[in-house]
């Protein structure tokens, strides 16, 4: 489990930050490749940290793509499906790019662990 802090720097750029939205992320193992493997679907809860009312939630889902320019490989891809319930003050891209941020991040660590 991953959790981050979302804050907010005033309109006239002093240096205070306010807390904006606290995010949650954990994961799921779901199984692909005719069941022979796993793979970490990441999930987001994003509430906001005061009320604790939930602004947003994601999944991570996977799906077998076909590539036809590489010789019909086929690739599989990662999909988020991203459900922004409450009203809130954050704009609709921050919060998805929280989402994908996590992903991003997954795939730099692994590709660390491989060297």
């Amino acid at each position: 489990m991953k959790i981050m802090d979302v804050a907010r720097q005033s309109e006239n750029q002093d240096s205070t930050m306010t807390p904006a939205a606290r995010v949650n992320f954990n994961y799921t193992l779901e199984w692909y490749y005719g069941g022979f493997q796993t793979r970490k679907a990441w999930n987001m809860l994003m509430t906001d940290p005061n009320s604790n009312v939930q602004i947003a939630q994601a999944h991570q889902s996977f799906v077998l793509q076909n590539l036809p320019y590489l010789g019909q490989g086929q690739m599989y891809l990662s999909r988020w499906h991203v459900d922004i319930g409450a009203a809130t003050h954050l704009p609709n891209w921050m919060i998805v790019f929280m989402a994908v941020l996590d992903d991003v991040d997954e795939s730099e660590s692994d590709s660390e662990d491989d060297d």
